[in-house]
């Protein structure tokens, strides 16, 4: 969704109220706006001060599941297959910006209001 915004909309302001349109159909208002602004602008200073940890991708996917008559665990190993498969963003592919953005649009989305409209 921090991406999405970032594409869609040039500046933090626009950025906020994409965010709100997207997830409750409505715009900030002013205290809601000016919590958000400081809420990135504090992500910000923490993600340029904490690089993310980079992850190397697995080449195989190791599941693990239950037996169903045993009841025992067993694991299973697959390839991954990539050939028409599309990764989402890890957060050391984006800037500090668009990962603060992503926090915000992770508060949206865990809010009452969220769950309450969807």
């Amino acid at each position: 969704m921090a991406i999405r915004l970032v594409k869609e909309a040039p500046k933090l302001d626009e950025q906020i109220e994409h965010a709100f349109l997207l997830a409750y159909g409505r715009r900030p208002t002013r205290a809601e706006r000016r919590l958000a602004r400081r809420h990135v602008a504090e992500m910000i200073e923490h993600h340029r001060q904490t690089p993310p940890v980079k992850r190397e991708r697995p080449e195989k996917i190791v599941r693990t599941f239950i037996g169903e008559l045993s009841g025992q665990p067993f694991t299973v190993e697959e390839d991954r297959d990539l050939k028409d498969y599309e990764e989402n963003p890890q957060p050391g592919d984006v800037g500090p910006e668009t990962r603060a953005l992503a926090e915000l649009c992770l508060v949206l989305l865990n809010s009452n209001e969220f769950v309450y409209l969807h």
